[in-house]
């Protein structure tokens, strides 16, 4: 398993649950959402399942969420979830 900054906070974006880095939740950052075989329960990278597959969708600059290109959301419609 690989630590990334910061480890990765629980997220649901349109009740999908997902993984992203804390640093996603704040203006003009941008990041992947990642599905939750990605990451490990305690927050960490699962290079394994990471490499293996699709992000879930990418957060922009501008805090557009897009998956395959179309826009699904806004970093507006994230809400962590405390595990």
């Amino acid at each position: 398993m690989v630590k990334k900054e910061g480890s990765y906070v629980r997220v649901r974006l349109h009740g999908v649950e997902l993984w992203c880095l804390p640093k996603v939740l704040e203006l003009g950052c941008a990041d992947a959402l990642a599905p939750l075989d990605h990451v490990t329960p305690d927050g960490e990278l699962n290079l394994l399942t990471a490499f293996a597959g699709d992000s879930y969708a990418h957060v922009f600059p501008n805090g557009e969420i897009k998956r395959y290109g179309a826009l699904i959301g806004h970093r507006s419609d994230l809400e962590r979830i405390d595990v």
